[in-house]
């Protein structure tokens, strides 16, 4: 049984931290799905946050260790082991024995399949010291059913229903968001505007995500996400990102897009501190990353989700703040982070899907595991400097996903961006 960390984590990223050995475990890209097709948008979105993780714990000069599906090449990633794997089966047999050589571990996983809480238990029973939060608070709350129930009376939700009665006694108005309860990357998210898709919603539900299906009243307005950073059972504020999300009718359903970071918009003061109350009501013990996803609509901020894991507006994040988010991290699993060293953004950044591949330079950066469609990060010292590059890589961009930011960029830009 290993001890909890003993070593003194510096704030300054310089500081040398030769000794201690971390396991970063990403489920899409890490082998979670090998020897079976994995969704494509977990895939890229996966292997970008593996690839920026393991980039930013080397620059604490950390020794570090991952795993990657033996499909993706790995000779873009900077970790000091890479154990290839072939099956599932391989997958956690690897991980049970990269446990017994780390001290620490970072799991980045969705809740789908018990995932996240299952590496994070492994973790704990192999005496690692973990980054993220307890499994048993993963347990606790597995998915968005729980979410909601915990939140009642704190926080502005929709009006929410679980499906297990079926369609017919289903007493809301329409339009409709119906999705799974445990599901990641908007897999199976659905927009219904009349009942003649209900059904057709809630099999597509089931096919993307873990049940108890749960059907919402639609919220009409500015999705966003606050990104939060939570030491010993106390969240803190990172920042405001923008979401691009594009809500369609089953069979097509939901998609991510990406998103911006900081969203410097009137009302995201009501989005943050709506976020800290759904933090606060999970009550147990948070602790690393989370993130809390909201529609700002009508001056109101309205919880959709809470993600306690890291999300993809890290790839964003990692770039706008002056600190190495790994170092947070650390302090946060010591228990010595404070509101007084939370760092500030002084940049601009978004990240969007990407069918082609423009040449990186010094603010642009793109993942791509395995050819296709890739995820393009770009950064800039301000949002108009930002908005000027996104026209620079129109060409190169995901369709949607460039309209979206567009008309948000341009509201921001002249001062008028409110929900």
């Amino acid at each position: 049984m290993k001890f909890p960390l003993k070593l003194r984590f510096p704030l300054k990223y310089t500081y040398c931290l030769e000794a201690l050995k971390i396991l970063i475990c990403e489920y899409f890209s890490g082998g979670g799905f090998a020897g079976e097709k994995p969704p494509a948008w977990g895939l890229t979105e996966g292997y970008a946050m593996l690839k920026a993780l393991i980039e930013d714990f080397k620059a604490l000069n950390l020794q570090v260790y991952t795993l990657l599906d033996g499909r993706i090449d790995s000779s873009g990633l900077p970790a000091n082991r890479v154990v290839k794997v072939s099956s599932q089966q391989e997958f956690w047999r690897s991980l049970k024995g990269l446990l017994s050589e780390v001290e620490a571990a970072l799991m980045v996983a969705p809740e789908q399949r018990g995932a996240l809480s299952t590496l994070v238990g492994m973790a704990e029973e192999a005496g690692v010291s973990t980054l993220n939060c307890p499994s048993s608070l993963l347990r606790k709350f597995p998915g968005k059913a729980e979410f909601l129930e915990a939140l009642k009376g704190r926080v502005k939700f929709p009006e929410t229903v679980k499906a297990e009665s079926g369609p017919n006694k289903l007493n809301l108005d329409y339009p409709l968001v119906v999705k799974p309860s445990r599901s990641a990357g908007c897999s199976g998210l659905s927009f219904v505007p009349s009942s003649e898709l209900l059904e057709e919603a809630l099999s597509f539900a089931l096919e993307g995500g873990d049940p108890p299906v749960l059907v919402q009243k639609h919220v009409s307005g500015l999705p966003v996400s606050v990104s939060l950073i939570a030491c010993k059972g106390k969240a803190y504020p990172l920042s405001l990102n923008l979401q691009l999300v594009k809500l369609n009718p089953p069979p097509i359903g939901g998609s991510y897009l990406g998103g911006l970071t900081p969203l410097p918009i009137e009302n995201g003061r009501i989005a943050v501190e709506e976020a800290l109350k759904a933090a606060e009501a999970l009550g147990g013990e948070p602790s690393g990353f989370l993130g809390v996803d909201l529609v700002l609509a009508g001056g109101e901020a309205w919880v959709m989700d809470i993600n306690l894991r890291l999300t993809t507006s890290y790839l964003g994040l990692r770039k706008v703040l002056p600190e190495n988010l790994a170092s947070l991290m650390l302090q946060a699993a010591r228990g010595r982070l404070t509101a007084d060293s939370l760092p500030k953004p002084f940049r601009a950044a978004f990240w969007l899907k990407s069918s082609s591949l423009p040449p990186a330079t010094s603010s642009l950066e793109f993942y791509a595991p395995r050819g296709g469609e890739a995820l393009l990060v770009g950064w800039d010292e301000t949002v108009e400097g930002l908005a000027l590059k996104v026209e620079a890589l129109a060409g190169a961009l995901n369709a949607e996903g460039l309209e979206a930011l567009r008309d948000v960029l341009s509201r921001v830009g002249c001062g008028r961006c409110k929900s």
